[in-house]
């Protein structure tokens, strides 16, 4: 988790800057104070799940992008290596790549227990999702309109309006879902 700390205070210095924002203008944009920013970016402030989501969003970014380390000609993640961003009741989101900017995506291992649902209320315009079952079943809400999905299968859907991912099988559900920001 300390390695995830440092990426974050380097790369929300680099992209706020990079944006030609201030503290101020970046606090305002994302409703987290400009003490709190500048914490963060020092490396002084660990900050939760939904302040990095508060943020991500004030700077129009993937939240991968805030935690994710710089990018080489080719990157290789170990599973060992891999740390749940988004872990509560019932769901683990693990980043598998982290967002790289001249590809305009990422990609995220989400495993759901039985019954547990994931709700978005939407990411940014324009953005898609790509999301393939490897393991279980499970129902995904798009537009008011439910989708059964079982391992193998897979499904493609603008994802900047509101949808549910819900496991609906007697054992765990296990998706590879890539994020695709245009």
């Amino acid at each position: 988790m300390e390695e995830i700390g440092k990426n974050v205070a380097a790369n929300l210095k680099e992209l706020r800057k990079r944006r030609q924002l201030t503290l101020e203008e970046l606090a305002e944009r994302s409703a987290v104070s400009r003490s709190m920013l500048g914490e963060i970016e020092r490396g002084r402030a660990t900050p939760t799940i939904t302040v990095l989501w508060k943020i991500a969003q004030a700077l129009k970014t993937p939240l991968t992008t805030l935690i994710g380390n710089r990018e080489d000609s080719f990157t290789v993640v170990r599973a060992t290596d891999r740390v749940p961003f988004n872990e509560e009741a019932g769901h683990a989101i693990t980043s598998i790549f982290p967002y790289y900017e001249p590809h305009r995506l990422e990609a995220l291992a989400i495993d759901l227990a039985p019954g547990a649902a994931l709700d978005n209320a939407g990411h940014m315009k324009g953005v898609e999702e790509y999301l393939f079952v490897l393991e279980g079943a499970i129902e995904v809400t798009v537009q008011r309109e439910k989708i059964g999905l079982r391992a193998r299968d897979s499904i493609r859907f603008a994802a900047d309006t509101a949808h549910r991912i819900e496991n609906v099988a007697a054992g765990a559900a296990r998706l590879l879902n890539i994020i695709y920001y245009r």
